[in-house]
């Protein structure tokens, strides 16, 4: 198959040579396009055969993304709201209530985000989910561990 950038290399031969030449490379051209969209629809829909083309006059989804500009705005507030209390109990780290609240919210991430790995199927074990699960799984052992250093008996 021929690729679509040494296509736009070549001078287009139906300037020159008239008949099967220029259809065939028209033939081409569209091949490259067709295996491109199909290429985007697979990483937009998943598998082959889960997309079905919108029937006439109806246009694709721009997105098939999960994530809505409600839930964005809501995941926005929550990582807000959590640096704000491990910020406070960074600098209060003495204070009881601030501790078990700022252990709380890793215990709170820890769930959500393993919940969402095992348990609903959201995502995959990866860079992304990563980062919050190892952060979150070493302050709860860094936190129990020095809770009696901390926290007054």
């Amino acid at each position: 198959m021929t690729d679509l950038n040494s296509l736009r290399s070549q001078q287009h031969p139906s300037l020159h040579l008239p008949g099967t030449h220029a259809t065939s490379l028209q033939r081409q051209f569209t091949t490259s396009i067709q295996t491109r969209l199909r290429c985007v629809l697979l990483m937009w829909y998943g598998e082959e055969g889960e997309y079905s083309p919108p029937a006439p006059g109806i246009a694709a989804p721009a997105s098939v993304s999960p994530v809505t500009p409600l839930s964005a705005r809501t995941f926005g507030t929550w990582t807000l709201l959590s640096s704000i209390i491990r910020l406070y109990a960074a600098y209060h780290i003495s204070n009881t209530p601030v501790y078990h609240i700022a252990f709380a919210s890793y215990i709170i991430a820890a769930v959500h985000f393993g919940s969402e790995w095992l348990v609903f199927g959201s995502t995959r074990l990866g860079a992304g989910l990563a980062g919050p699960l190892v952060v979150s799984s070493v302050t709860i052992t860094w936190m129990v561990m020095q809770w009696g250093f901390y926290l007054p008996q």
